[in-house]
Parts: C-alpha cells; sequence; structure tokens
C-alpha cells in the first residue's frame, strides 16, 4: 500500500513538473513569436522605404535622361 501511494505521489510529482515546463515552454515560444513579428514589420517597413527611395532615384534618372536628351538635340552641351 505504501508503495503504490508513493508511486502515485512521484507520478503527480512528475504530472506536475511536466505541466510547468510545458506552461514556460508555450511562453518561450509566444516570446519568440512576438520578438518575430516585431522583425517582419520592421522588414516590411524597411522595404516599403527603401521602395520609395528607389522609385525616388528611377524618377531622377529619368528626368535627368529627358534634359540630357534634350540639351543634346538642341546642340546644348553645356
Amino acid at each position: 500500500m505504501v508503495v503504490g501511494a508513493n508511486a502515485r505521489a512521484e507520478e503527480q510529482v512528475r504530472d506536475t513538473f511536466s505541466i510547468e515546463l510545458i506552461d514556460q515552454k508555450i511562453r518561450e515560444a509566444q516570446g519568440s513569436l512576438k520578438a518575430a513579428k516585431l522583425t517582419l514589420a520592421n522588414l516590411v517597413q524597411r522595404q516599403r522605404i527603401e521602395t520609395r527611395h528607389l522609385d525616388t532615384l528611377n524618377d531622377r534618372i529619368a528626368d535627368l535622361e529627358d534634359r540630357a536628351t534634350a540639351a543634346l538635340e538642341d546642340d546644348n552641351e553645356d
């Protein structure tokens, strides 16, 4: 009878620690997920900014090419 009670007590202790360990792992995973979401949001924001910069540069290049072409057609090499 004592052996059975000890076995049940030991099993309950193992179950309790297992549940606590699982809860800890869930909290760690939630923290990692939150950090990953923040990193993704930052990367998306950076990409949008870089895309706007690239669009601006492409517009400037096109404008300079148009002006250079027009100047050359007018024999204005200045």
